[in-house]
């Protein structure tokens, strides 16, 4: 690994257009050039809230829309008949930096004054995006902002609201809410599905309309290279895309004529959407909501699950019947495009509801109990069995007792935890579970104005002191030059991949009981605690990284980035000392040391690119059907021991001999997972999904030509 990053990689992000001296000792020409770098970085977004994380450009747009009969965006707010509120998203267009940079007059606002502008702000955007064209255009904006920092997976989070309507009212709109059928929570879910596969498939979304535009009128506007001025539909998409994203996509030098910033949307940023980038899909369970809407909310990521794995199922059956190199490529290809609905998430007001209450509906959601035993016109037994990945916001006030309810659940990955007490906390840590920071949102959450304070520093003290953090130093050194890695790089990946694999044959021994059963399911007890080696858990033994990564959270809100979050994360103490295990340049990294030393700028970003590559093993796996068939199917040679070959034979075996049949197929999936003798086969799934991300990541930078 280290000689991939130091041959394909790390020439990449270190040369380019903003090439400077890589000497440590330059340090006044470093400070400029570690923003430009982290930028190119291949980025991994866990904790992307959808309607938090749309731009203020775009939310000025679609306020526009609303007073213009004509579906133009071009006058001001002044024209409107609710001033007050375009003046806030029209006032905030142009703003690009950091909500912590923010003002109040002369002097840097409080986190308590930062935070009341955060809730204006949410709920401007909540009485703005109450219709389906605005859920398009919004999906293509979080989209377009994410391709342009180098996104390589994206999961995104929804919440599924009521009282949507299918479209936006315009002025002298006689239509009412009562005209339009009732747009469901189903439909906004597949709204969102069809919006991001459209996206990476190379459509676009009108900016006029919200209407997603054919293949052939988005082949149209891309392929356009006329004067943007004339009045066609592709000189109307050129002239709106460069009001709303002239300076956001493009800032400064990169692309300072129109003509330039068309060909960067159409060669970079378009280009690693249908190219490279993964979007998948988490559905929210609002804490504030009423039991009901949360057992309607585990039955729709059931049911979609169940949907997809059958839609996927019959493409396959339809298109693979070789296994050469393009049916593959085909594959794998379809595989990538499809936005899967892979987790659900708990979150919402920290203040309303009772999480006892709601951890039921959790719980069938993630062992796929959500759905019931058929739905939607299918038999019993054409009923797939799924499982889902749970992430918990928490810690985002003081109630241990609470934390200690959800810790008992063990999710596989948690949010925030921003106020926590040592006993809990050290559970999650030595259970492995992914913690997602994110650094701006948890300093407005914790009242703090300065990075430093954040609670980065003291996790990773609490996590050093545990015997978790230690692993052997043989095993782990052992490890590293199989991989060509540090030994702490080795160790680090080694536990986390045990924790995923873990849960992975966890979550299918609970759905091969729960497929076939009626209603929500019970509480299932916390999924085993992965072992660590106590043969050597001393200071000497080799240094574990504890199971962190850094994410966004609301990004339109927060005026922020994902590149802007590791930037910051590099201005906290913490990461000098991260940086001095993790890297082979620093002294001390093969003993498990840390050293004060402050890293360099090639340091720092080698430590991020690897942090975010760590993060593969965090990703909510896809459904343990899709795995069978993609891992069986695309069959690469170098994937064989991770599973692929297990795959091949579990199809094979099929009965009646067909798989393409769909209830044999399901019929095969329900006996692996309640099988002894095939028990070991989601792990070996799950161990080839992440081998398959993490062969597509170490190429993200390759493959774009």
């Amino acid at each position: 690994m280290d000689e991939l990053y130091r041959s394909s990689v790390a020439p990449t992000l270190m040369g380019g257009p903003d090439r400077r001296s890589l000497d440590p000792t330059a340090a006044a020409a470093e400070a400029p050039l570690l923003p430009d770098v982290l930028h190119r970085v291949p980025k991994l977004d866990f904790h992307c809230h959808l309607n938090g994380s749309v731009s203020a450009p775009l939310l000025a747009h679609l306020e526009r829309l609303l007073h213009h009969h004509d579906g133009s965006s071009g006058a001001t707010w002044q024209d409107a008949e609710d001033a007050g509120r375009l003046l806030f998203f029209n006032s905030q267009e142009k703003r690009v930096q950091n909500v912590l940079q923010m003002k109040d007059g002369g002097a840097a606002a409080t986190p308590q004054a930062l935070m009341h502008h955060c809730f204006g702000v949410f709920d401007a955007i909540y009485a703005v995006l109450t219709n389906l064209a605005f859920t398009r255009l919004a999906v293509q904006d979080v989209l377009f902002t994410a391709a342009e920092e180098n996104m390589f997976l994206m999961e995104i989070r929804t919440s599924m609201r009521d009282g949507l309507r299918a479209t936006f009212p315009r002025p002298h709109d006689h239509a009412t809410t009562a005209d339009e059928a009732e747009v469901t929570k189903r439909m906004y879910v597949d709204t969102v599905v069809q919006t991001v596969e459209h996206l990476l498939s190379g459509g676009l979304v009108d900016f006029a309309s919200g209407e997603l535009l054919s293949a052939a009128a988005s082949a149209r506007v891309l392929d356009d290279d006329d004067d943007a001025e004339r009045d066609t539909a592709e000189g109307r998409w050129w002239r709106t895309y460069d009001r709303v994203y002239g300076n956001l996509l493009h800032p400064g030098h990169a692309a300072s004529t129109a003509e330039a910033r068309r060909c960067d949307f159409t060669h970079r940023i378009m280009a690693t959407m249908t190219q490279r980038m993964h979007v998948r899909l988490i559905l929210s369970v609002n804490r504030g909501a009423s039991v009901a809407a949360a057992e309607q909310a585990a039955q729709l990521i059931t049911h979609t699950q169940r949907r997809q794995v059958k839609e996927f199922h019959a493409w396959c059956s339809e298109h693979v019947r070789d296994h050469d190199d393009v049916a593959r490529v085909r594959l794998l290809d379809r595989l990538r495009r499809t936005c899967w609905v892979t987790g659900a998430d708990f979150s919402g007001n920290c203040y309303k509801g009772t999480y006892a209450e709601l951890e039921p509906a959790l719980a069938a959601a993630r062992s796929g109990g959500g759905g019931g035993g058929g739905g939607e016109g299918e038999a019993a037994e054409e009923v797939i069995a799924v499982t889902a990945g749970v992430t918990m916001h928490a810690g985002e006030k003081q109630d241990p007792h609470e934390l200690h309810a959800m810790v008992q659940f063990a999710p596989e990955r948690w949010g925030h935890l921003v106020f926590t007490d040592t006993a809990n906390l050290s559970a999650i840590l030595a259970a492995q579970q992914g913690i997602e920071l994110c650094l701006t949102s948890n300093l407005l959450t914790g009242g703090h104005a300065d990075v430093a304070d954040h609670h980065l520093g003291d996790l990773l003290t609490l996590w050093s002191s545990m015997p978790e953090s230690r692993t052997s130093s043989a095993v782990a050194a052992a490890d590293a030059e199989a991989k060509g890695c540090s030994p702490c790089y080795a160790a680090t990946e080694a536990a986390r991949l045990a924790h995923r694999l873990t849960q992975a044959a966890w979550r299918s021994s609970r759905s091969s009981s729960s497929s076939g059963s009626g209603g929500v399911t019970a509480t299932p007890a916390a999924p085993r605690r992965v072992q660590t080696d106590a043969a050597e858990t001393s200071a000497a033994g080799v240094f574990v990284l504890p199971n962190i990564s850094f994410h966004t959270d609301d990004r339109g809100v927060f005026g922020t980035s994902l590149s802007n979050e590791l930037h910051l994360a590099t201005q906290h103490r913490a990461i000098a000392e991260l940086c001095a295990r993790l890297t082979p340049h620093t002294a001390g990294t093969g003993a498990g040391a840390a050293t004060a030393a402050a890293p360099s700028t090639a340091d720092l970003v080698y430590l991020l690119w690897q942090l975010e590559r760590l993060s593969l093993t965090q990703v909510f796996e896809l459904p343990v059907p899709v795995q069978l068939l993609a891992a069986a199917l695309a069959d690469p040679t170098e994937l064989i021991a991770a599973g692929g070959r297990e795959a091949r034979d579990a199809l094979e075996g099929a009965q009646p001999h067909d798989w393409r049949q769909w209830t044999s197929f399901v019929r095969l999936c329900n006996s692996s997972a309640a099988s002894p003798a095939t028990a070991t086969l989601p792990e070996r799934l799950s161990r080839w999904e992440w081998a398959w991300l993490t062969q597509s990541f170490d190429h993200f930078l390759h493959d774009r030509g």
